[in-house]
């Protein structure tokens, strides 16, 4: 018997073919396990955000502060960093308090703890009470397609209100 193996492919560039009968595997509706992104104003500079369910703090890249002139404070005690890997050992040195935008709404943050809450089912940010709808599929999409291609218009492209 003659072994054949196929070359493996990134799960990333896996897809489902959209006749696949439901017998062989249930159809999964794209707008049910997408991310939750929208565009956060962070100290005047739009942000394409990420809202992750398992972590513990709000963060910003160091880059990401210097880009929108975010101020330093300097930890007295160094915060650790613990990501969903082994041997992570980072530690947080810094922080920031800056206005965020998001949506309608708007406060001054400090960049480790805040309340926020991600309702999956309804696909909104809420922040303090306020709902913000995030991304749709399509939003995200094109949000990311513009940013690929640098043809985004002058106006940001915002979540639907």
């Amino acid at each position: 018997m003659e072994c054949v193996t196929a070359p493996r492919k990134h799960t990333a560039d896996v897809h489902r073919k959209a006749m696949t009968p439901v017998t062989v595997q249930p159809y999964r509706d794209p707008q049910l396990h997408s991310t939750l992104c929208a565009l956060v104003n962070i100290n005047g500079t739009d942000a394409y955000t990420l809202f992750d369910t398992g972590s513990t703090t709000n963060s910003i890249t160091l880059e990401f502060a210097h880009i929108s002139r975010a101020p330093k404070i300097v930890l007295e005690e160094q915060v650790i960093l613990q990501l969903g890997c082994s041997g992570s050992r980072s530690k947080i040195n810094y922080g920031t308090r800056v206005p965020v935008k998001v949506g309608p709404v708007s406060e001054l943050v400090y960049f480790d703890i805040y309340g926020v809450v991600l309702d999956m089912h309804n696909r909104q940010i809420v922040v303090n009470g306020t709902m913000i709808p995030a991304f749709t599929v399509e939003e995200d999409k094109a949000f990311r397609k513009d940013r690929k291609t640098d043809k985004r218009s002058p106006e940001p492209f915002k979540a639907s209100q």
